[in-house]
């Protein structure tokens, strides 16, 4: 009897950890954070430290990269790559004075060398960093700070903002952006999308968990994931006694099909789900404290694929680099999972949209932005109003952001026009 419970462990042990290995790597690390920018170089952060590996995790070198805590208490700290060679490192600090102060610094090097943004913006304990082909996103609860020209300037995004609390922002392209939002209750959650650049929201749903058995608990958001006309959104139901507890987690998926119908699928009786990839069809992995976690029916059902111990972290990022799927803790240890290659849809990548030239904010205020795909030579622009009238026309050399001051212009619609090389761009565009 006892061989064949031995033997029994010893199967599930061998299916659990089948799919994924561990490569030899430093555990040694103490950091809040981590960043796997490609198969090789890595980085974790912890307060005013920097950690780079270039050997896969092997070993690590420690260096200071500027941020001054002093006796700030370190609340929140981010550190993510936008590629291989320009990486960001978010903080949030709680001072003596009892607020809350964000710092950003940047790396253009593969973090060999760090320089400080400046971003005198008000946060708070919430606040994240998010980053897209053009703009910076400061997200915090009650607003959206934002900065387009690459953190030189930031400002409140005022634009009919939903009246609720933000929770999480994905900007997919130029125009189309989706929202996560709570009421002050936490028990009303909504995904509203905007295809204007975020000057208008329309509501695709609202979660009401006000009045049946899960009233009297906290929902917040664990992750939610756009494929094509799909929403993957996963909820965290959190119970009040000493403090919150985690109780289950919600899982739903949306789909556009003549407007937006929403699929609800099993409660998920795991622990606190921060991260959600589907890679094909119905095939998904989450991630959930220390363990990771799959499903092959769409969410129906979830079994545990591989697990680690406690004191390695617990898992807070999911991607595919070069096509393996890729599983990091906050600490910097990585599992890989080269056997998920047949299933990987690479558009799960999310790949930048195939945009030559961007134009924006679309409408503008007193700055208007071009951004051109790569350095160029020579790019020739001009504004012509609604009477047919040449108001601008001018010319940038060697340059791939021209930043245009309309604040001179009056206010209406103009006519934009980009010639760049061999190609031209035509738009309209609104200044008020």
């Amino acid at each position: 009897m006892k061989k064949l419970i031995v033997l029994c462990i010893a199967l599930v042990s061998s299916q659990l950890h089948a799919e994924w290995k561990k490569p030899s790597q430093d555990h040694s690390l103490n950091s809040a954070a981590s960043a796997i920018v490609n198969p090789h170089l890595r980085f974790t952060v912890a307060a005013q430290y920097i950690y780079r590996s270039t050997d896969q995790g092997q070993t690590w070198q420690k260096d200071s990269f500027g941020l001054d805590v002093k006796n700030n208490y370190v609340q929140q700290q981010y550190i993510q790559f936008s590629d291989e060679n320009n990486g960001f490192i978010f903080t949030v600090l709680y001072t003596n004075e009892n607020t809350y102060k964000s710092s950003l610094f940047r790396t253009t090097d593969q973090g060999r060398t760090w320089t400080e943004i400046p971003t005198d913006v008000s946060v708070d304990y919430n606040s994240k960093l998010h980053l897209c082909e053009y703009q910076w996103f400061i997200i915090s609860r009650d607003r959206i700070i934002l900065s387009e020209n690459e953190g030189k300037t930031w400002h409140d995004y005022h634009h009919q903002m939903p009246d609720s609390v933000i929770m999480n922002l994905n900007v997919l392209d130029a125009n189309t952006w989706f929202m996560i939002t709570n009421n002050t209750d936490g028990n009303m959650p909504s995904i509203f999308r905007s295809t204007d650049h975020g000057n208008h929201w329309t509501l695709i749903k609202k979660f009401d968990f006000s009045k049946d058995s899960v009233s009297m608990s906290m929902i917040f958001p664990g992750d939610f994931q756009i494929v094509d006309n799909h929403i993957y959104l996963v909820l965290n139901v959190y119970y009040p006694g000493c403090g919150f507890y985690y109780d289950h987690s919600l899982f739903y998926h949306l789909e556009y099909q003549y407007g937006w119908q929403t699929h609800t699928m099993p409660e998920m009786r795991l622990s606190h789900i921060s991260r959600i990839l589907f890679i094909s069809g119905d095939t998904a992995y989450a991630l959930s404290d220390n363990t990771i976690y799959k499903t092959t029916d769409g969410g129906k059902t979830w079994f545990a694929t591989f697990g680690l111990n406690y004191e390695n972290g617990p898992f807070t990022n999911l991607q595919v680099i070069d096509g393996i799927l890729t599983a990091s803790t906050s600490k910097g240890i990585v599992v890989i999972n080269e056997n998920s290659n047949d299933d990987i849809n690479l558009s799960v990548k999310n790949p930048k949209p195939s945009i030559e030239i961007l134009v924006y904010p679309n409408p503008a205020g007193d700055q208007l932005n071009i951004r051109l795909p790569e350095i160029t030579a020579n790019c020739d622009y001009s504004l012509m109003n609604e009477t047919g009238q040449t108001v601008l026309n001018s010319t940038c050399q060697n340059c791939s952001l021209i930043e245009i001051n309309t604040s001179g212009l009056a206010r209406g619609i103009y006519i934009y026009t980009i010639h760049s090389g061999s190609t031209k761009t035509r738009g309209k565009i609104i200044l008020r």
